[in-house]
C-alpha cells in the first residue's frame, strides 16, 4: 500500500505549483484521500491514467516522469483488492481516493 500512496503523493506534489496545497486524510478507516490544488486534468486524460497508453507530462517545475507509476499503482491496488478513484477539474486540482478492504 505504501508504494501506491507514495506515488500518488509524489504526483500531487509534482503537479501542484509553489504556494499550492496537497492534503492527505483518512475520511474513514477504509480510505486514504490525497487532494491537491494543482492544475487538474480533463476527463479524457483521467480516463487514460491507469491504461498502458503512457501519459507523461512535465511537472510544474519541469520535472519529468516515465508515465508508468499510476499504471503500476493500479496493478498493485488490484492485487490487494483495493480500488483507486480519481476526480479532477482543470485549473482546480485532483483528488485520488484509495479504498481498501477492512481486513488489509
Amino acid at each position: 500500500m505504501g508504494f501506491i500512496v507514495r506515488n500518488i503523493l509524489m504526483n500531487a506534489i509534482k503537479f501542484t505549483p509553489e504556494g499550492g496545497k496537497v492534503t492527505v486524510d483518512y475520511p474513514n478507516r477504509n480510505e486514504i484521500r490525497i487532494k491537491d490544488s494543482g492544475r487538474g486534468m480533463p476527463p479524457e486524460m483521467v480516463s487514460k491514467l491507469f491504461t498502458d497508453r503512457i501519459i507523461s507530462e512535465k511537472g510544474t517545475e519541469g520535472e519529468s516522469g516515465t508515465g508508468i507509476g499510476l499504471m503500476l499503482c493500479k496493478e498493485f491496488a488490484d492485487s490487494l483488492g483495493a480500488e483507486i478513484h480519481v476526480e479532477s477539474e482543470v485549473g482546480v486540482g485532483t483528488t485520488f481516493r484509495v479504498v481498501i478492504q477492512t481486513d488489509l
